[in-house]
């Protein structure tokens, strides 16, 4: 990425990433791209700018939390949107039923937008979707994508739901899903399974045993999205035993890559 600010440099990927689902009602790279128009001509600047809204960002913490905080200065920057509430939640008396990501004024339509947002990056222990798992092995893909489509996304359908919109004045006309990150397929192993989209970013992952002589740099967690010149990044020398998952920055190859332990 071309920014020296890393938090600009994550934002450029948020806005060219390639998304990891593109079938509705996930937002497709087309989408993506007409969205991220009129936000490049801003990137250089904000580092300069007044009172500039990297200000309010804090990139410590969950990623999930830092992606979100990302896509909100999206759309407080964006011209075609209004930010009208993030982090809504939907009670059931004291109860949280859920929480919607992002409700939006979308200002050429006049229409309101349900958006729902997520990074994840998951390994491949097989062929089909029900393989995919993230690297705490806590994290199942099959889950995260029925809760997004089930739960999260349908969140203002709900009894709870249509009266917060009705109290808020809302009408919601349009929802959609971005989920980006990385797939990690075990060495050897190409295929992506549906929904999963055949162009999403991909990386390989490794066993300790497998893991090719050559040169690795360590990736911190903020290192995950944009990342930084691979120069600036620790070299890696693979313990033993390994007894974490460590993801690494494959510079031989030029690609993000999981090393596991054995019994992973």
């Amino acid at each position: 990425m071309p920014f020296s600010h890393p938090i600009v440099r994550d934002l450029a990927w948020l806005l060219s990433s390639r998304p990891l689902v593109t079938e509705a009602p996930y937002a497709d790279q087309t989408f993506l791209a007409e969205f991220a128009m009129p936000l490049w001509r801003q990137l250089p600047g904000l580092t300069t700018r007044p009172g500039s809204p990297l200000l309010n960002l804090h990139p410590g913490g969950r990623l999930g939390h830092y992606y979100e905080q990302l896509w909100q200065l999206a759309f407080t920057l964006h011209p075609d949107y209004e930010l009208l509430d993030n982090d809504v939640l939907v009670k059931e008396g004291k109860r949280v039923i859920g929480s919607a990501d992002f409700v939006l004024f979308h200002r050429p339509s006049g229409r309101l937008e349900h958006w729902e947002v997520a990074v994840k990056f998951y390994l491949a222990r097989g062929a089909a979707l029900s393989d995919w798992i993230g690297p705490g092995k806590q994290d199942w893909l099959a889950d995260k994508l029925t809760r997004l489509t089930q739960h999260q996304l349908p969140l203002f359908d709900t009894p709870q739901g249509k009266l917060l919109c009705q109290q808020r004045g809302w009408q919601i006309d349009q929802r959609r899903i971005v989920l980006q990150g990385r797939l990690y397929p075990h060495v050897g192993a190409d295929t992506l399974p549906p929904p999963l989209s055949a162009s999403a970013p991909v990386g390989r992952w490794y066993r300790r045993s497998e893991l090719p002589a050559g040169h690795y740099r360590k990736l911190s967690r903020m290192d995950w999205l944009a990342g930084r010149d691979w120069r600036l990044l620790p070299r890696f020398t693979c313990p033993k035993p390994l007894t974490w998952p460590k993801h690494l920055y494959d510079v031989t190859n030029r690609q993000w890559c999981f090393v596991v332990p054995e019994a992973w």
